[in-house]
This record gives C-alpha cells, structure tokens and sequence, in this order.
C-alpha cells in the first residue's frame, strides 16, 4: 500500500517513456503524464469521508453496496468542469477539501472506499467518448461489473468493447521515501 506522500506519475506509451502502475492497490494508470497524490486512508480528510459514506451506506451488502458507494460519491464529490489538463499534479485532499475533481480523482476516491469496505476493485484508464477517462471494474456476488463515477454508471463489464491495438507497458512504481 501506497502511504502519505507518495508520488505516482504515468506516461503515455506513444512517447518512448515507461509507464509506472501501482497494480493491486489504488491505481492501474496509463495515459497523459501526470502525477497523483495519494494521501493514504489515515489522512484526516479521507477519514471524514469515510465516516459519511458509513452513515451513507447503512447495511448495504453485494451489489447494492457498490450501488451505495457509487451514488455517495457522484453526490458527494462534484465534477470539476474548470479543470485544466495542463495541470500535471492531481491531489486527492483537495479534491475531498473542495469535494470536487476529475474521472480520476472520483475514480480513485470509490477506489479507495471499495477496498476500505473489502471490494474487490481495479482502476482503469482509458478512452471514453474520444476522450481520456477514468472508471473502475469491481468483483461483486462473482461477476465484473463497471462503475464509472463521474458518470453515475453500474454495469455489467463484459459489455464493455476492447479497444484495437491496446499498448502495455512495463511496470515500475516510484515511491518518494
């Protein structure tokens, strides 16, 4: 697990630059260079969060838990539509201070809440309507599903369609020590 302060950056794999990908944890990204701030579970600002998406949840299980998860934070964390891509630092403390951010601030917030609730969940990044985007594909009651955030989507993964000439990179993970 990734702690406070460190640093995740990606590349795109057309410019000759390795890719580095947390897998497993909070974030499997490839696309523009950025870098993500994670400030980890203990910071006081995802613990707020954490407690209002219990108080949120109630008895939720399975399925229906990813469904309350998923409408706690497309209401709690609004899409920032000022965002600019030139900005290269994203930070998951001011997007829950202002409760507002981008696909992958709102991605990797759900993120971290499935884990934290025992969910199975990956980060993904990818092209959406002819754009950068950011979602996730979760295991719930034994079948992928997507949940894109900042769309508001729950459904089933196999109907998702895989892109032509998809690029892997390889693996590497920057940590600041």
């Amino acid at each position: 697990m990734l702690r406070k302060g460190d640093v995740l950056e990606s590349h795109s794999p057309d410019d000759n630059q390795t890719l580095l990908l947390r897998k497993g944890d909070i974030l499997e990204s490839a696309g523009n260079g950025y870098n993500l701030h994670i400030p980890g579970y203990h910071s006081p600002d995802f613990k707020k969060l954490h407690q209002e998406s219990r108080d949120f949840i109630g008895d939720s299980k399975g399925k229906e838990l990813v469904g309350k998860l998923l409408e706690f934070v497309y209401q709690t964390i609004e899409y920032d539509s000022c965002w600019n891509d030139v900005e290269k630092d994203v930070s998951l403390e001011r997007s829950w201070q202002k409760r507002k951010g981008v696909c992958k601030e709102i991605a990797a917030t759900l993120d971290m809440l499935y884990r934290v609730y025992e969910i199975d969940s990956d980060y993904i990044r990818g092209i959406y309507q002819g754009a950068r985007h950011a979602w996730l594909k979760v295991r719930v009651d034994d079948k992928e599903r997507l949940v894109d955030p900042t769309n508001d989507i729950l459904g089933n993964y196999e109907s998702v369609s895989r892109i032509r000439g998809f690029i892997e990179g390889k693996n590497n993970i920057k940590r600041s020590i």
